[in-house]
């Protein structure tokens, strides 16, 4: 597997005209997904004692890049081309990391995150530029895809599954609801019957939105008490090695509409 180019908040290494190489670095690599198991010795069996579980890193890669020889006839990089790439890569916040390998392999997978630069010299010359990737998560993600649901009649049910690399508990980015009636809605995943989501005084053609990421919830009506009218439960999945099915009971019609990234245990391989 080789990385052949890659995009990043909207824009591709290759547009600049240039590509992944070897120089300096031999591709350094974290997967971010190391967990950190924190235990309890028992006295009378000196056993280790599970009490919890957590990632201690994130997603980390280091690779670098030089100009095209097929597009400059001068390997130099300029101080212009520096600036234009330092301007484009080292950003402030947290973008869209997408990786583009050989035939295709991990075509779906992405990151979030940004890039620190450091040039490559040789004599008076830049020849190439070390790109260190720092993500904000211990894993990647793949392409958000929109499920749609249609509840045609009050405590309809539709079913969701997760195909998140992660096991546990895992949130879709939004979820769009759009009542066919007024009343009490109410939410409540089989798999995980003690967190039903409930809004209160929802009206006909209403549409609720739930940013299930950063806990906001908005709708596109007047509705007065919507943040005392819900209990602050998001929809979330629950997904266990052998069962990734989510059956989701629905207390009013209406149409639900999914969006999710599911994560990707995997690491940028370079």
């Amino acid at each position: 597997m080789v990385l052949k180019d890659f995009g990043y908040d909207g824009e591709k290494l290759s547009d600049y005209g240039f590509m992944p190489c070897v120089i300096n670095s031999d591709g350094a690599i974290d997967f971010g997904s190391t967990l950190k198991f924190n235990t309890v010795k028992t006295g009378c069996t000196g056993i280790n004692r599970l009490v919890s579980s957590e990632y201690e890193n994130v997603c980390t890669a280091t690779f670098d890049v030089c100009k095209n020889p097929c597009k400059f006839e001068n390997f130099g990089i300029t101080d212009i081309e520096l600036r234009q790439l330092s301007r484009w890569l080292n950003k402030r916040q947290y973008k869209k990391f997408k990786p583009v390998y050989e035939n295709g392999e991990f075509d779906d997978l992405y990151f979030l995150g940004s890039f620190n630069l450091t040039p490559i010299s040789t004599g008076n010359n830049i020849v190439g530029i070390t790109l260190a990737f720092t993500s904000n998560a211990p894993y990647g993600y793949g392409e958000t895809g929109t499920m749609e649901y249609t509840i045609e009649n009050a405590d309809g049910f539709f079913y969701f599954s997760d195909t998140s690399d992660e096991m546990g508990f895992n949130y879709p980015s939004t979820v769009k609801i759009t009542c066919a009636a007024s009343g009490d809605l109410k939410i409540t995943n089989d798999a995980d019957e003690n967190h039903t989501v409930l809004i209160k005084n929802c009206k006909t053609n209403e549409t609720i939105t739930l940013d299930c990421v950063n806990e906001i919830i908005t709708t596109n009506m007047s509705h007065a008490k919507l943040f005392n009218d819900f209990n602050y439960n998001y929809i979330r999945f629950y997904n266990e090695y052998d069962n990734t099915q989510n059956k989701f009971t629905v207390s009013l019609p209406c149409k639900i509409s999914i969006d999710y990234s599911p994560i990707r245990k995997v690491g940028v391989i370079v």
